[in-house]
């Protein structure tokens, strides 16, 4: 009993130590986005412009945009997700040989330390026709170190 009670301090200092490291982590990746139109028309071409920073010490391989993998989570006012256009609904079903995507992606290595400037029409993917607001926010992974961030959440009004 004395010998598990001179452990326990040791113990409880590792658990607190390690949970003290894991929300602060840093990211080997950061995803800005932003739009040059918060307001759009319905039936307007909604397009993201993303910045994408690796601050690792290490090479990061991203799909380029509109690549199936760039996740984007589109919402509207109330929350739900926005409807998918047909596009995305191939995209979500390569089951099913006659909704499969054909063509190639381009996987880009970002060396260490750099930056790349992309954009995406998100109104390629979500049906945002309706007039109101709609809230965007992308996913990537990185496939060297399969690590996921998140970008920072956008709102863009939509406009009869």
């Amino acid at each position: 009993m004395r010998i598990l009670s001179r452990f326990i301090p040791l113990i409880l200092s590792l658990v607190i130590f390690d949970v003290s490291l894991s929300p602060g982590a840093q990211q080997p990746f950061s995803i800005v986005i932003t739009t040059a139109q918060v307001t759009v028309k319905v039936g307007s071409e909604v397009r993201v412009d993303i910045q994408v920073k690796n601050s690792s010490d290490a090479n990061i391989m991203l799909d380029s945009p509109g690549s199936p993998s760039y996740d984007m989570d589109v919402r509207d006012s109330k929350g739900e997700q926005a409807p998918e256009t047909e596009l995305m609904r191939k995209i979500h079903a390569p089951q099913d040989p006659s909704t499969r995507l054909e063509g190639s992606f381009v996987v880009p290595i970002l060396p260490r330390g750099q930056s790349v400037q992309q954009y995406l029409s998100v109104s390629k993917f979500y049906d945002i026709s309706t007039a109101g607001k709609y809230t965007i926010q992308l996913q990537a992974t990185d496939h060297l170190s399969k690590k996921s961030v998140k970008s920072n959440t956008i709102t863009v009004i939509v406009t009869p």
